[in-house]
């Protein structure tokens, strides 16, 4: 080889191998790709073949889901049995039902705080209580529209209760991402969820907001200080009410009946365009 050939051969041959190994390179990525896209092909079709399609995934029907949602229904602690205890692992159900709830930017703002024991439900109705009391309470000192029932009913409905969970909201998660009402509704969502499956045990539930507001007047959520020390919530958590749950009873169990539902028709409510 002479001196001239050599020196362009060794001169560009850097370049001649950069050029085939790159060549190269773009022909092995094109080829997995193109395996890659093959085997997606194949394996949705091969999916749907032996109906492993998201249908079958569901293990109910759409008329049983409708189903059980028609028979939901809002039992209140006076209708509970008393302070029976549920097995643990249907509270983890009904708690795993929340986290199934729509969640924006998958912020999960859903937040409980569980009241099982007999001695935090004793202190849960005695807070209740004294919070009612308070809110007859005028200004000047005087007291107003006080009714002894109501007062022992906040007392007495944590212990007629299996467990009670305070329901709250986190707000500000993701950096803000979300406004406050979708939040909100996320976590009305969650409940939604636990009490379709509290409805599927044949347990009562029942959401009450007494206690919440600092002022129910005022638009939005504020809740009062010494609710926000009781429950130890941080300045960016409210409590949106109290969830009870307790064995559905009546006085003759031999003829317990659920209570029937009553709805107006849908089509008052819709607008077709």
């Amino acid at each position: 080889m002479s001196a001239n050939l050599r020196i362009r051969f060794e001169t560009y041959s850097p370049l001649l191998v950069s050029a085939v190994l790159g060549s190269c390179s773009v022909i092995i990525i094109q080829k997995l790709y193109h395996d890659y896209i093959l085997r997606s092909k194949w394996s949705a079709r091969k999916n749907c073949d032996e109906g492993n399609d998201f249908q079958n995934e569901l293990t109910c029907s759409p008329e049983t889901a409708l189903t059980l949602i028609k028979t939901r229904r809002s039992i209140f602690p006076k209708q509970f049995s008393g302070n029976e205890t549920i097995p643990q692992n249907i509270i983890g159900n009904i708690l795993e039902a929340a986290s199934w709830a729509p969640t924006h930017n998958l912020t999960e703002p859903w937040r409980f705080i569980i009241f099982e024991s007999k001695s935090s439900r004793i202190d849960l109705g005695k807070f209740l209580a004294e919070e009612y009391k308070l809110s007859t309470v005028k200004k000047d000192g005087k007291q107003i529209s006080f009714s002894k029932s109501k007062f022992e009913k906040k007392a007495l409905s944590p212990l007629k209760s299996s467990f009670v969970i305070a329901i709250c909201v986190k707000r500000g998660l993701r950096m803000n991402k979300n406004p406050f009402v979708e939040e909100i509704s996320s976590v009305a969502m969650a409940v939604q969820n636990m009490h379709l499956v509290v409805c599927a045990y044949s347990l009562g539930a029942y959401w009450s907001s007494g206690g919440i507001y600092e002022d129910k007047t005022k638009d939005g959520i504020l809740n009062p200080n010494s609710l926000k020390s009781f429950l130890r919530l941080d300045n960016d958590t409210i409590c949106l009410g109290f969830f009870y749950v307790g064995k559905f009873s009546c006085r003759n169990s031999s003829t317990r009946k659920w209570p029937k539902g009553r709805r107006s028709n849908i089509e008052d409510k819709v607008i077709w365009r």
